[in-house]
């Protein structure tokens, strides 16, 4: 189950499978180009993983739910041998 919520216009966090995800809006500086970074956490930490760059807000949180999705799978793995 996933929690969203946007605290302004340009970052939103959501909470997914124990997990914290940022999607914040990324200004262009020094030749980088602008969008949405996302970045995650697990537990209670601030998400400081930053897993890449996207077009928009939408996108930056599905591939933060997918790189969690990876993860928790990874650990069940690692758990059943």
């Amino acid at each position: 189950m996933a929690s969203q919520s946007i605290n302004s216009q340009n970052v939103v966090n959501v909470e997914y499978c124990g997990w914290r995800i940022k999607a914040r809006w990324f200004y262009s500086f020094w030749g980088a180009s602008e969008g949405w970074v996302c970045y995650v956490g697990e537990g209670s930490a601030q998400p400081k993983l930053n897993i890449g760059r996207f077009s928009n807000s939408q996108v930056a949180v599905e591939r933060g739910k997918d790189y969690v999705d990876r993860a928790n799978e990874k650990a069940r793995k690692a758990a059943a041998k």
